[in-house]
Parts: C-alpha cells; sequence; structure tokens
C-alpha cells in the first residue's frame, strides 16, 4: 500500500456517526487509503446509559500481525477511544516499527466538566502516556484540565496566560503540537486554541456555539485535523475548515424533517467543502 496510508484507532459504534464511523469518510473522501483498527465494537454511544460492548484487544493484535506480513505500510496514526493499557501497549509498538508514524490523539475522556458516563479516572493516566507519543494532541477544554490534574469541573478560561499554561502543560506531557477545543472565555466567546510546532505558533480561531448537543464532532473535527495536516497545511488553517464544516453540517442536520441527533451529524452533503487534491 501507498506512503499515505492512514491507521485509525478508536471505537466501532453499531449505531450513531461517532469514532471510526465518522472518521472514515471523511479519511477516504480526502484521498487517504485507511486501516481501520477497532478498539471496541459498541452497540451504541454511552449516552443511552445501557450498551453492549465488545472488547476487540486480541483483534488488534491479530489484525495487525496480518497487516505487518502483507507488508502493510502505515505513515500516520489517528488514535482516538482506547480501553486498556495493552491497547496503548499496542499503539506504541506500531510506532516503534512503522518507523515513527506521524501520530495524533484524541484523548477521548470527557466534557462540560466531567469524565464521559462509564469512564473511570484511571483512563486519565492512561492518555498522559498515549499522548506523550503525539506529534499532536486534540483535547477539548476539558480533557485538557483533567491531563494536568487541574480544575476538574472546570470549563472555562480566565485569561490568555492560563489557556497558554495549559497547552505548555500539555506539550510538557510529550505532545509537539496541541489544539484544544471547546474552549469558552468569561465573557461567554467561544474559540479553538493551539499551538503549532511546525510553524511555532500560538492560534485561536473563534466560532459560533449553536446550542445542540450531537455525539462525534470530535472524531469528525480530529479526522479533518489530521487529513490537512498530512498535506502541510497549518494547524491554523486546519482548524478553520475543520470548524466551518461542522458549523454547516450541525446547520444542515437541523433541518431534517424527523431529528434524531443520537444518529450523529449529516456530514455526507458537505464532504464537498473539503479539499481532497
Amino acid at each position: 500500500m501507498g506512503k499515505d496510508n492512514v491507521l485509525l484507532v478508536n471505537d466501532w459504534p453499531g449505531y450513531s456517526r461517532v469514532a471510526l464511523s465518522s472518521m472514515n469518510p471523511i479519511m477516504y473522501y480526502m484521498g487517504y487509503s485507511v486501516l481501520s483498527l477497532p478498539t471496541m465494537v459498541i452497540s451504541n454511544t454511552l449516552d443511552y446509559g445501557k450498551f453492549s460492548i465488545l472488547d476487540t484487544t486480541k483483534y488488534m493484535e491479530n489484525a495487525l500481525r496480518v497487516w505487518e506480513e502483507l507488508g502493510f505500510n502505515i505513515s500516520a496514526m489517528g488514535i482516538g477511544y482506547t480501553t486498556n493499557y495493552k491497547q496503548i501497549e499496542i499503539c506504541e509498538e506500531v510506532i516503534k516499527k512503522q518507523n515513527n508514524p506521524y501520530v495524533m490523539v484524541d484523548p477521548i475522556m470527557g466534557d462540560n466538566g466531567s469524565l464521559y458516563n462509564g469512564i473511570e479516572k484511571d483512563r486519565i493516566e492512561i492518555m498522559r502516556e498515549l499522548i506523550s507519543f503525539a506529534d499532536l494532541s486534540i483535547p477539548n477544554i476539558t480533557e485538557s484540565y483533567l491531563l494536568l490534574d487541574e480544575k476538574f469541573n472546570c470549563v472555562d478560561v480566565d485569561s490568555d496566560e492560563e489557556l497558554k499554561d495549559l497547552i505548555n502543560g500539555i506539550r510538557h506531557i510529550g505532545s509537539k503540537s496541541v489544539i484544544i477545543t471547546s474552549v469558552c472565555d468569561n465573557n461567554k466567546n467561544y474559540f479553538i486554541a493551539g499551538y503549532d510546532e511546525k510553524n511555532n505558533e500560538y492560534f485561536k480561531v473563534p466560532y459560533k456555539k449553536i446550542d445542540v448537543n450531537y455525539p462525534g464532532t470530535g472524531d469528525i473535527f480530529s479526522a479533518i485535523i489530521l487529513s490537512y495536516t498530512l498535506k502541510g497545511y497549518p494547524l491554523k488553517d486546519s482548524s478553520i475548515i475543520a470548524r466551518d464544516f461542522i458549523y454547516h453540517a450541525i446547520v444542515e442536520s437541523e433541518k431534517r424533517k424527523h431529528i434524531d441527533r443520537t444518529e450523529g451529524i449529516s456530514i455526507e452533503k458537505y464532504l464537498h467543502m473539503l479539499k481532497n487534491d
């Protein structure tokens, strides 16, 4: 397989456009060959409070062994939800065997000041370990505070200095570049913030918040960022593209006759907004 093979490590849902089911269409549209490695198969999102989960750790090992025997090359990795430390070790082994591919990590743990339903606090240390291998990490503001053991229930930032300290704290864990999503200041202004190592640039990208909740927006954001980063775009430009795509896709999803937000965002109609050159 060619140089643009991307390994996506995330859960696989039976229902809703989240995780691999939302990332794959974007990566394919952007012209990449994709190897999908599910960390678990789950019947539906955890928001329902009732779900069936199949742990796929052993499958991950077997699939990677087969791909290695077939000579599949991996030049980049997008790592999302992982279920245990063994899966982190599996990802680390891929990084070592594949001669240090570009690694993006989305440390999926929580939002709105708390951990997601079904996520325990021991997940935080697992994510710190994974981020230490990252070229780029994309936590939301809640996950950023969790990673640094600060203000567990905080969702706002008090100053640009505090935000910069958060970014640098995550860089200190090991991530070369950082994007923090869902940032809100004391005046209720929302923005994306980060540091781009390649361009040695701190940046902020404002956005208009739409007061609806859709699962999978973080996965969509991560897939778009990874796609454009691998094409050489600066992280600020990639964030603007991802922001605009998600905004228009949410607006379009809200036009549906029967809105079922748990199904996820309707991304298909707006894939043409993404440049796949």
